[in-house]
């Protein structure tokens, strides 16, 4: 194993978990600060950019986590959160996370079992005293003594033996919720997940092969879309050539009297490819702006209900050679009613007008 970042969660501020882990974790997301700087002590948290924007804490800012991965839990009362530092934004699962060290959700509820215990114990203590009472009104004065003695003789050892025993008991609930390791080898990749899955009670997971394998569950309707991609294409291809075709025949005519004027052949060629082009680029260009107003429509469903969004409207690389794909496919259906312009005859194209 090259390295483990720990991750212990299982609070939350409103919608937003609060994850405590270590410096390692926002480097490995390649994190730069926008305002302030990383926690340094328990209790204090760095926000993401989302957080900070939905619940406008700034540097300096304290509030109180609740129990539980959804709103409405517990809250953990007179445990405030400092805000030391917010993230910027980078579009990464850090721009919707509180992050704090592992100390601070080790003591967050340490002092929350503490009070829990504390308050069973003076409880037990306040019975044993009532007990103790009433012991003492039916024993005479060297009884009295005699218990006082026994007492004072165990009250050390009871009292060490709390005490080890409750330092023990903080020990073992310091437990993280996750690890995320990275590899030296691929054989160690191979070979811990499966020994953790047989022999332990905890689960292994490897990103890839999960998505690999949910990607093969989706290959039908990935398969599918590509192949509605391609008759759109197709269709959209013999509309243009059509298109052409049919504004050709009907301005056969006005082509016959631009030869008669003095144009010749190539330049009514190459308007024809002029127009094919022009059509190409025009529906190249409304496509692109519809997409790209979907693709804000469903960024703005997915922020509402899962803050996560995707309203990116520069030009990607695949688009690039979509234009290219585009150009070719109007010069091709530009090319039947291009060379049909070649043949015109103008007697009788001029004499049956």
């Amino acid at each position: 194993m090259e390295y483990g970042i720990p991750l212990s969660y299982g609070d939350t501020y409103g919608n937003f978990r609060i994850v405590g882990t270590t410096e390692k974790y926002p480097e490995l997301y390649a994190m730069e600060m926008a305002q302030g700087g990383l926690w340094d002590k328990s209790l204090e948290v760095t926000i993401g950019a989302t957080v900070a924007e939905k619940t406008g804490f700034k540097v300096g800012d304290t509030f109180l986590g609740s129990h539980g991965l959804s709103e409405g839990g517990h809250l953990h009362e007179d445990q405030f959160y400092v805000v030391t530092g917010i993230f910027q934004p980078s579009g990464s699962v850090i721009d919707q996370l509180i992050l704090t060290s592992l100390e601070s959700v080790w003591d967050i509820h340490d002092d929350h079992s503490d009070h829990a215990e504390g308050s069973s114990d003076a409880d037990h203590d306040h019975e044993e005293a009532e007990q103790d009472h009433d012991s003492e009104q039916a024993y005479d004065g060297s009884a009295e003594a005699s218990h006082a003695e026994d007492d004072h003789e165990e009250d050390h050892d009871p009292d060490e033996d709390h005490h080890h025993s409750e330092h023990e008991t903080l020990d073992a609930d310091r437990e993280i919720t996750a690890m995320l390791i990275k590899f030296r080898s691929p054989m160690g990749m191979v070979q811990l997940p499966r020994m953790v899955n047989e022999k332990t009670n905890m689960q292994a997971a490897l990103p890839n092969y999960e998505l690999l394998k949910l990607f093969s569950l989706m290959g039908i309707a990935t398969t599918t879309l590509s192949m509605v991609a391609f008759i759109v294409i197709l269709v959209s291809g013999i509309s243009v050539f059509i298109s052409l075709y049919l504004s050709l025949k009907e301005r056969t005519y006005e082509m016959a009297l631009l030869r008669t004027y003095g144009a010749s052949r190539m330049q009514l060629f190459g308007m024809v490819f002029q127009e094919g082009l022009l059509v190409s680029v025009f529906g190249y260009l409304l496509g692109l702006v519809l997409s790209r107003v979907g693709l804000v429509v469903i960024s703005i469903l997915l922020k509402s209900d899962y803050r996560y969004g995707f309203a990116n409207t520069l030009l990607i690389q695949e688009e690039a050679y979509l234009l290219l794909i585009t150009l070719v496919i109007g010069l091709l259906a530009a090319l039947i009613p291009a060379f049909r312009v070649l043949k015109i005859d103008l007697s009788k194209t001029l004499a049956d007008a």
